[in-house]
């Protein structure tokens, strides 16, 4: 699997993220891709952390919210077959009604 070139910028409120089908921003990117994937993931994890209560000495269990940003594209080039995927962890919890991807 192949790690393709992204740029990221952002503001307060939004973020854009750019990946081009290859391994370098200037090199010439792959066409004919097939097999497009995009989403961002979101997965809960329950962590035991200590009480904060001062009365109270037993851990306490914390659901814990992640989220991952995840594209991936096949790609035929030189009738080769090519693998890119893109994974970032992302800090802050991302609402899904605004999300889009454009090809």
């Amino acid at each position: 699997m192949l790690s393709p070139a992204f740029r990221w910028q952002q503001t307060l409120d939004e973020i854009w993220i750019e990946v081009k089908w290859t391994t370098r921003f200037d090199s010439p990117a792959c066409l004919d891709t097939y097999e497009h994937h995009s989403e961002v993931r979101t997965w809960k994890e329950a962590i035991t952390e200590p009480s904060l209560d001062d009365d109270v000495m037993e851990p306490v269990e914390v659901q814990k919210k992640e989220q991952m940003l995840h594209v991936r594209a096949m790609c035929r080039n030189d009738n080769r077959i090519l693998d890119y995927e893109l994974k970032l962890d992302l800090l802050n919890e991302v609402q899904q009604d605004k999300v889009t991807f454009e090809t």
